[in-house]
């Protein structure tokens, strides 16, 4: 079982990185790069701070950091140009003549692709995986690899990429903790882990997440 002070120590390492990258895009002097920076680690803050507050039981039995989800989203796609009805009048419609890109399915891409990497990593033997989305579609097995694929080989939207990236160091304190384990253990220790990622992603991105996740 994964101890709440090692996800704890996985937090903490996230907020102090982002408080470094906030220093030094204030010396910056530029103002743009400074908004662009709070903003992203403002974001990465709330992420991090919603799976922490998931590990807590009554929390995750009144699934209360829902309340925060549209938050999330919302920063996360108006940065990219969207317009979210969270946030913005949807009458009039207003467009800017472009599709905006690297939304909230892109990085639940990441989130997915990376639960593969880990299970692959750490179990090696996973014989089947099924994912089901949230409108009860199933999200087949094959499609799960090519996203991990093409996140590998840089073919993948920026930000599927730049989440595969940033879990792969969120969770480097109990990714070694898992690894040190017993090969049975490693395995059980290493499927919680991608439940956990599943949980959280109910949880920032309700609308596009995955609604399950079984192993075989």
């Amino acid at each position: 079982m994964l101890g709440k002070d090692q996800i704890w120590a996985d937090v903490l390492s996230v907020f102090e990185e982002a408080m470094a990258l906030n220093a030094k895009a204030e010396q910056s002097g530029d103002e743009a790069v400074i908004r662009k920076v709070s903003l992203a680690q403002a974001q990465r803050a709330l992420r991090v701070l919603i799976g922490w507050l998931n590990t807590d039981p009554a929390f995750q039995a009144g699934g209360w950091v829902r309340v925060l989800a549209p938050l999330h989203s919302g920063l996360h796609n108006t940065a990219r140009g969207a317009l979210p009805p969270f946030l913005f009048e949807q009458t009039p419609p207003a467009s800017s003549g472009t599709r905006p890109t690297e939304l909230m399915h892109d990085y639940v891409r990441g989130h997915i692709a990376f639960g593969l990497e880990l299970l692959l990593g750490s179990v090696g033997g996973m014989r089947k995986l099924k994912v089901v989305a949230e409108d009860g579609a199933p999200i087949e097995a094959q499609q799960v690899k090519r996203w991990r694929y093409d996140i590998k080989q840089g073919k993948a939207p920026k930000i599927s990429r730049v989440q595969f990236r940033e879990l792969a160091k969120l969770y480097v304190i109990t990714t070694a903790s898992i690894e040190a384990l017993p090969r049975d253990d490693r395995a059980n220790a290493a499927k919680e882990r991608v439940r956990n990622i599943l949980k959280n992603l109910a949880n920032l991105a309700p609308r596009d997440a995955p609604a399950k996740l079984k192993q075989h």
